[in-house]
C-alpha cells in the first residue's frame, strides 16, 4: 500500500501549524487519489490536513482549487516549491471560474476547466524552497480577471487575463494543476503567511521584459542547439492528429494549421518533457490560406518541433487567447534512437 509522506518544508520556513486558519486554503474536495481510467492512480494527496500536497501518478493532470472564490478585490495566493529532485517537472498555476451549474474536472488541467494560468518548470524556473505567488485583481465591474505571477515576491511572468461571462457574479478560484513525471515527487506547501508583493516593482520589471518595437528576440545557445539538432526527416501534422506519433532522434514535427491574423488568438503549445521534444523558435511561417473567404481572412501557420533524444512525451496544442487556451490536441510522441 502506497503512503505519501508530507512535503519537507525548506529550512527557515515554517509550514502553518495545525489548528490555525489558512490564509487561502485548498478545497478538501480536491484532495485524495482517484482512478479515472484503468485503475491508474491520479490526484494530489495530503496527509497533514491540507498543509502540504504531493502529486500522485503521472498519466493525467490533477487539479487543486482554493476553498474560497472571489468576485471583487485584490487577492494573493502563494505556494512553496517542496520538490527536492533536480529534474524538470512542470505545473500550471492560475485561476478557474466556478459556478454551481458547472462542475470541475479534477483530472484535467486549469485550461480544460475554462481557467487561465501559466506553466512553470521546477528545475528551470523555480527550485526547492522558492515561493510561487499569484495576485488576482477583480475590479468592481471588471469584465476580466487579471493575474500577475511572482517568484519570492518579485516578477516571474507577464500578466494574463481571464474574460468573465458574468462580471461580479462569477466566482474565481485560485488553482494549481500538474501531471507529474516518473521518478519525481512533485510537492507543494501552502505559504503560511504570504505578504502582498510590491506591485510597482512588478510593473517596472514587466516594462523591462518587453522589447521595444523592432528589437529582435534574445538568442541563446539552447535555441541554437535545438535548431541544429534537426538532421533527419520532417513529419507534417495538424491539430486533427490524435494517434501516437513515432519519430527518430533528429527528426522534426512541422505543425501546420489555420488561424486569424493578429495576436488576439494564437496557436499555443506545451510539451511535457522538453528534453525529449522541443520547439525550434527560429522557425516561423505564415501565409494566406488559399481556401479563405473575403469576409473572414485565415492564415496558415507553421511551427517546428525537434526530437532531441529517445523518450516519450505528450505534445499539446490549442488555439485561443494567450494563457487561456484549452488543448484541442494531446498527442503522445515516442522518440527512438536514430539507428532504430
Amino acid at each position: 500500500m502506497r503512503v505519501a509522506s508530507p512535503a519537507r518544508a525548506p529550512d527557515g520556513m515554517v509550514v502553518k501549524p495545525s489548528g490555525l486558519p489558512d490564509p487561502i486554503a485548498i478545497d478538501p474536495s480536491c484532495w485524495g487519489v482517484r482512478r479515472p481510467q484503468y485503475g491508474v492512480e491520479n490526484g494530489f494527496e495530503s496527509t497533514d490536513g491540507g498543509r502540504t500536497f504531493t502529486k500522485v501518478g503521472h498519466e493525467y493532470s490533477a487539479l487543486l482549487v482554493s476553498a474560497q472564490g472571489y468576485t471583487t478585490g485584490i487577492h494573493y495566493f502563494e505556494l512553496i516549491d517542496c520538490t527536492t529532485e533536480e529534474k524538470d517537472v512542470g505545473f500550471r498555476i492560475g485561476c478557474v471560474p466556478r459556478l454551481a451549474t458547472v462542475g470541475l474536472d479534477l483530472d484535467s488541467d486549469i485550461l480544460e476547466n475554462h481557467g487561465i494560468g501559466v506553466r512553470i518548470l521546477h528545475g528551470k524556473d523555480v527550485q526547492y524552497g522558492d515561493r510561487i505567488g499569484v495576485l488576482l485583481e477583480l475590479g468592481a465591474s471588471a469584465e476580466k480577471a487579471e493575474l500577475k505571477f511572482f517568484k519570492n515576491g518579485v516578477f516571474l511572468h507577464e500578466p494574463v487575463a481571464l474574460p468573465l461571462t458574468a462580471p461580479g457574479r462569477t466566482p474565481v478560484y485560485f488553482a494549481v494543476a500538474a501531471a507529474g513525471r516518473p521518478g519525481v515527487q512533485l510537492q507543494f506547501a501552502l505559504s503560511p503567511s504570504p505578504s502582498m508583493p510590491d506591485l510597482q516593482a512588478y510593473d517596472v520589471a514587466l516594462a523591462s521584459q518587453q522589447p521595444p518595437p523592432g528589437k529582435t528576440m534574445a538568442v541563446t545557445p539552447q535555441m541554437i542547439a535545438i535548431a541544429q539538432a534537426h538532421q533527419g526527416n520532417t513529419v507534417e501534422i495538424s491539430s486533427q492528429l490524435h494517434e501516437e506519433l513515432r519519430l527518430r532522434q533528429g527528426d522534426a514535427i512541422l505543425f501546420v494549421d489555420t488561424g486569424a491574423p493578429g495576436k488576439a488568438q494564437l496557436w499555443q503549445f506545451e510539451i511535457d518533457a522538453e528534453d525529449v521534444l522541443a520547439q525550434d523558435l527560429f522557425y516561423e511561417h505564415a501565409e494566406l490560406d488559399l481556401h479563405t473567404q473575403a469576409t473572414e481572412v485565415q492564415l496558415k501557420y507553421a511551427f517546428k518541433f525537434v526530437a532531441l533524444r529517445p523518450g516519450t512525451t505528450v505534445f499539446k496544442a490549442g488555439y485561443g487567447p494567450p494563457g487561456a487556451t484549452a488543448w484541442v490536441q494531446k498527442l503522445k510522441v515516442v522518440v527512438v534512437p536514430p539507428s532504430y
